[in-house]
């Protein structure tokens, strides 16, 4: 079973680079079979009860009988994503945050913090280095009020940047 979903995720390496209808169909050539191989093993493990339900086996077959329709969503649809990592590290920041606050005292607290942390998010996201960010932007207020599109993380200019273009263009 292990080595059946390596094989799957040897077939995710594979499809790098192509655009998402190609590994769609790469996906279903390859690891379609695999999946069908794995939901067949673990129907027969439940039905000639090979496996105990409470054991962690058990749980693991349930659960994937359970979810096969999202675990397989990525051979059916282009560009699903074979599991949820990404938004599971994008997540974990926030979380350890929460944890290690204990929680926030009021609601305003939990906005501020969630405003907070969206931007630090959208800054690491968009390869823009937080702490320069922030403090350029408190500094340069008034220039946030006037364009604040231009303040958007993915539109953003470090200081750095905006006097070497100045330089440039003068």
């Amino acid at each position: 079973m292990l080595k059946q979903i390596g094989e799957i995720y040897g077939n995710e390496k594979q499809t790098a680079g192509m655009s998402d209808e190609e590994r769609l169909a790469y996906h279903q050539k390859h690891s379609g079979p695999v999946m069908e191989e794995l939901k067949q093993w673990m129907d027969e493990q439940v039905a000639d009860k090979k496996v105990e339900p409470n054991s962690s086996l058990g749980k693991a077959i349930d659960y994937f009988q359970s979810h096969y329709e999202g675990l397989s969503a990525y051979l059916r649809y282009a560009g699903a994503p074979l599991d949820n990592n990404a938004c599971e590290q994008v997540l974990r920041p926030v979380v350890i945050i929460r944890k290690n606050s204990y929680g926030y005292k009021t609601n305003r607290g939990a906005k501020t913090a969630a405003i907070i942390q969206s931007v630090i998010q959208t800054c690491r996201l968009n390869g823009t280095n937080v702490w320069r960010y922030l403090v350029s932007v408190l500094r340069r207020s008034t220039a946030v009020r006037e364009k604040p599109e231009a303040f958007l993380p993915w539109n953003y200019k470090s200081e750095e940047e905006m006097a070497n273009v100045s330089s440039l263009a003068a």
